[in-house]
């Protein structure tokens, strides 16, 4: 008897595949991820404290005219398309409106082309990551969705095994069932058709 795949049953397999695949990719990506990710805070820190001035800060602090942010944005274009680089600390920043943030930092100024490519330098990564994880799991998908039974799925990837438990639950499937309890049943029929 095998154990036939459903909606759930493919899902926990997918589950499986991506928790087997997913620490390679982030081994190869998430370093350099992480320094370009710095820099880009760094250099959103650095043009923010150079457009708006501690010591302006102070003056608008005192009129409470200003937001700690963690984010900059930036437009991309002159209709105000804006990109947002997310902080770990926040940045101090014109507002209006009291809850308005003025922190949008204008198109075509040196700061916005600086601001852009690297914004754009670490888009590209994240996306390179994105695409590599799609990439590496594009089989297992076609496995998954390909195979109508559990064992079939086994044959190709000896590791879904694993995810026995969450496929055949309390049931007992051909795939739970270990050598020895297959053997104890194939003696205990023996016996009792050699006592006839």
């Amino acid at each position: 008897m095998k154990t036939r795949l459903n909606k759930t049953t493919r899902a926990a397999l997918l589950d499986l595949a991506i928790a087997k695949v997913t620490p390679g990719i982030d081994a190869r990506y998430d370093v350099e991820i992480a320094a370009e990710d710095k820099a880009l805070q760094a250099l959103a820190h650095k043009i923010a404290e150079d457009l708006w001035k501690p010591a302006d800060m102070a003056v608008l602090a005192k009129y409470d005219a200003h937001c700690d942010s963690k984010k900059l944005r930036f437009a991309t274009d002159e209709r105000h398309n804006t990109r947002t680089v997310k902080l770990d600390n926040p940045i101090r920043t014109p507002a209006f409106h009291r809850h308005y943030h003025g922190d949008v930092i204008k198109f075509g100024t040196p700061e916005c082309d600086t601001l852009t490519t690297a914004w754009v330098r670490h888009h590209n990564l994240v996306e390179s990551k994105a695409k590599a994880l799609q990439e590496a799991l594009a089989p297992y998908e076609v496995l998954i969705r390909e195979c109508r039974y559990y064992e079939d799925v086994i044959e190709v990837w000896a590791e879904a095994v694993e995810a026995a438990d969450k496929i055949c639950g309390g049931v007992t499937a051909l795939a739970k069932v270990t050598p020895e309890v297959v053997e104890a049943i194939k003696t205990d029929v023996a016996s009792r058709r050699g006592g006839r």
